[in-house]
């Protein structure tokens, strides 16, 4: 076997385990659909997140689309019957997206990866922002005047963002 075909086939295990997890899953609730369902489950998964590759993330991944489309499902039938009767009736659900908390668990690695090479004075300065810690306060404990914690937080943000922003960086923690 080819480099090429064992790269390729290393790609796909991931996915034909998830298939069959799916499958298995989905037979009783959609019978002779589960496959149908599967497979555009999976497809919907590497369409919007093509670099989820690993088996437990894409695993929760296809289920909570599964979720997020049974949900729409609903609500369309619900929609359905509301107009039939001539209602308006629109539920709104407020939690986030798959999509959305995929983002968001990256973007917190990827900062607090870049929070963890800012210097002990940077790290003290946000860890106590986001306890709430009123700026004061932050000042006294560090032996600053508040308009000099100002100018430090303001630079330490400046090379968070620069360290979070370097392709290097950023396609590190993608492949973590």
């Amino acid at each position: 076997m080819s480099s090429e075909a064992q790269a390729e086939a290393t790609r796909r295990d991931p996915f034909e385990r998830v298939s069959k997890s799916l499958v298995r899953a989905l037979t009783g609730k959609f019978g002779p659909h589960a496959e149908d369902m599967t497979q555009e489950i999976i497809m919907l998964a590497l369409e919007k997140y093509p670099n989820v590759r690993d088996e437990p993330s894409l695993l929760k991944l296809c289920f909570t689309t599964l979720t997020y489309k049974k949900l729409e499902e609903v609500r369309r039938r619900c929609r359905a019957k509301a107009q039939a009767a001539g209602e308006g009736w629109d539920p709104v659900d407020s939690r986030p997206g798959p999509d959305r908390t995929i983002l968001d668990n990256e973007r917190y690695r990827i900062l607090e990866a870049g929070v963890q090479q800012l210097g002990e004075r940077c790290r003290k300065i946000i860890a106590m922002r986001l306890d709430e810690i009123p700026t004061p306060r932050i000042a006294e404990t560090l032996q600053i005047a508040t308009g000099t914690l100002h100018t430090a937080e303001s630079r330490c943000y400046q090379q968070l963002r620069e360290i979070t922003s370097r392709p290097e960086f950023t396609s590190r923690m993608g492949k973590d």
